[in-house]
């Protein structure tokens, strides 16, 4: 997934959640902690959160997060 792929997803899903909009949405990609798993900064209009994403070819990861 790349940062367009994921901006597009994330301003979906945060959108419908809590009224985020994906027009201001900004990603910045986070140092992993040691693990497999991809971590990254939202910014929005004045709401942050951290994303913690599965790796893409982990099936049972990608489940888990569903």
């Amino acid at each position: 997934m790349n940062t367009e792929q994921l901006l597009k997803l994330l301003g979906s899903l945060l959108r419908q959640i809590d009224g985020w909009e994906p027009a201001v949405l900004q990603v910045e990609t986070l140092v992993p902690d040691g693990s497999s798993r991809r971590f990254y900064r939202l910014y929005g209009e004045g709401q942050r959160l951290i994303a913690i994403l599965p790796p893409e070819n982990d099936d049972r990861g990608q489940a888990e997060a569903r």
